[in-house]
């Protein structure tokens, strides 16, 4: 495929015709601004109550001839030894999600005893494992996002700018 470009528009291009981002149609406007500010959530967003919370300890790991080849924790989520998942890909590619278990200790027993049964491997269940009743009344790490670092950040402060100058633009525009 061969994409034909315009040589001329580049020389033609005069950045005095650029107007100031508080100028822009509104929607754009509102667009740069949206934009900007989920990439500084993003940038400032933490997890809470992560550390120490059993929800995220392991629940089993699968043993084949005496190495570890899966751990599982209560949340269900798998970590595999490279091994394993070199052998194991088409399982990996399938999803290790079985019909009707969705979350927590009992997606962790359906993956463990998945894993198992095709590595010839056995369950050592965690003395950290978790009922899903357990799991489910537990509190679950959350995200949340530091406002005060964020609204220190240069970005934040220009973009604060720039909202002044937009709201200027526009009493201008209607006075």
């Amino acid at each position: 495929m061969r994409i034909e470009t315009d040589q001329n528009l580049a020389h033609r291009f005069e950045p005095t015709q650029l107007k100031s981002l508080d100028e822009l149609p509104d929607k754009t406007f509102r667009q740069i601004v949206e934009s900007n500010l989920s990439f500084l959530q993003s940038r400032y967003q933490q997890i809470e109550n992560y550390q120490g919370n059993p929800v995220n300890n392991t629940y089993a790991e699968v043993v084949v001839r005496g190495q570890v080849v899966a751990t599982i924790d209560n949340n269900g989520y798998l970590s595999t030894s490279n091994a394993f998942h070199a052998q194991h890909q088409l399982l990996a590619a399938a999803g290790l999600n079985p019909p009707g278990v969705a979350k927590g200790p009992e997606l962790a027993r359906a993956r463990a005893e998945m894993i198992a049964q095709l590595s010839g491997g056995y369950i050592r269940k965690s003395e950290d494992a978790m009922d899903q009743a357990d799991y489910e009344a537990a509190v679950k790490p959350s995200l949340s996002v530091n406002t005060e670092m964020m609204m220190q950040d240069p970005l934040f402060l220009n973009m604060m700018k720039f909202e002044k100058a937009r709201e200027i633009f526009a009493s201008r525009q209607t006075g």
